[in-house]
């Protein structure tokens, strides 16, 4: 709809046989009227229809679809702000919509989120609609090309939830899929504890990009009923909570214009990677210090795209942009680099523990990702942890969940007592 959508004043008499309508438009300054046959049995039944004879008009929203169709939208969400308490309206506008909409990614509030907090409904719904064109595409191509290759399984995609769902569910619903990566790391962090005999670990997912850290208390995660991403969109639907900072492997050292040596949160990612890999990037990054001072073997590289790191190109852009610009020579630059890494991430366990009333002694440290593994021994030592307990492929770990994670769907309704 849009803001010359009319807005009436209405009143009604229900009387015994017919339903009597008066709408008057207060801006155009226009009245109209309609009569229905009243509904004895359920006399709501009857207002409502006669409301319906004139007001939420299903010409005008097929005409604003059309709109949208003209300036390029791909997808479309429908919100009416009291949805949650009777979603009939908004699915019958849905199937209007539906009607012109040249795809499948057309869906209602009441489908994604039937709860009340039209905000956190809306947000969410927007979300779902902007990644639906993104995530349909990707695993309409996924599944076809395992067709292509005679695969006869079938393809499971884990949710947020730490559950997994079919791909027409994640199609459907692919705000369902934020942060599902990390959340398969947990999954899969909690289950080898679990094996091991450690029931209380705080998981620390260090990739190229972030750090990941969630608490697993008596071996359950936590699920957080809502979540907070970039620009301020909230996302509320269920998913493990954790806490992510930039800070991985690829996440660029810099001096600030106060002289403080800062770690992320931007990143230089896979393309073009650290200095070492010797794609192009010349910002030191805390892969490059970790070359640097020997904590990585250069000659046996993670992947299969390089033979071996450049570890001089990488103690030449430490020196450059870190080490003469704070007076330290290379090694020394390198070291801060770590450290400063060190301590945003040890941030992140104590806002996850010791700010939720949890003693970090009486948990044990479960690194993962590239990079975890690395920085174990630090953080144990700067939080406090009791002990790390060390996966067998620590890089894999949210790989090893996928095949852990079991079949799960949340479900959420408010009801009016």
């Amino acid at each position: 709809m849009n803001d010359q959508s009319p807005r009436y004043v209405v009143g009604v008499d229900i009387g015994g046989t017919f339903t009597d309508v008066f709408f008057l438009d207060q801006a155009a300054g226009r009245a109209e009227v309609a009569k229905v046959a009243s509904t004895m049995e359920d006399q709501s039944k009857g207002c409502i229809e006669g409301i319906r004879e004139i007001a939420i008009d299903p010409k005008e929203v097929k005409q604003a679809a059309k709109d949208l169709l003209d300036r390029g939208a791909e997808s479309v969400c429908i919100v009416f702000i009291n949805a949650y308490a009777n979603a009939e309206n908004e699915r019958q506008a849905l199937e209007v919509v539906r009607s012109v909409w040249p795809n499948n990614y057309a869906e209602a509030s009441s489908n994604i989120l039937p709860e009340i907090r039209e905000f956190e409904r809306t947000s969410t719904t927007a979300l779902n609609a902007y990644l639906q064109p993104l995530i349909s595409s990707y695993l309409a191509k996924l599944e076809n090309s395992f067709k292509v290759n005679a695969f006869e399984g079938q393809v499971l995609i884990v949710q947020s939830n730490g559950g997994v769902m079919t791909i027409d569910s994640a199609q459907r619903f692919p705000v369902r899929t934020a942060l599902s990566g990390p959340a398969a790391g947990v999954i899969a962090s909690t289950y080898i504890a679990g094996e091991a005999g450690f029931h209380n670990i705080v998981t620390c997912d260090m990739g190229g990009t972030s750090f990941d850290v969630s608490l697993v208390v008596e071996g359950e995660s936590t699920l957080a009923a809502q979540t907070n991403i970039d620009f301020g969109m909230t996302v509320r639907t269920p998913m493990i909570e954790m806490t992510t900072i930039g800070a991985g492997g690829g996440s660029i050292a810099w001096v600030d214009r106060g002289g403080l040596l800062q770690v992320g949160p931007q990143s230089a990612g896979s393309n073009p990677g650290p200095v070492c890999y010797r794609q192009g990037n010349d910002r030191p990054t805390v892969t490059d210090a970790n070359v640097v001072l020997g904590r990585i073997n250069a000659s046996k590289p993670m992947g299969d795209k390089l033979d071996c790191l450049d570890v001089n190109a990488a103690k030449a852009a430490i020196e450059l942009q870190i080490g003469s610009v704070l007076g330290l020579d290379v090694m020394a630059a390198a070291e801060a680099i770590v450290r400063v890494a060190n301590t945003r991430m040890a941030g992140a366990i104590r806002l996850v523990s010791i700010e939720r009333g949890f003693d970090p002694k009486n948990f044990a440290a479960m690194p993962s990702g590239g990079c975890g593994a690395l920085h174990a021994g630090a953080l144990i030592k700067e939080v406090g942890l009791k002990s790390a307990l060390i996966p067998r492929f620590p890089g894999i770990n949210s790989a090893l969940g996928c095949t852990i994670a079991d079949m799960r769907h949340d479900f959420v309704k408010t009801v009016n007592s």
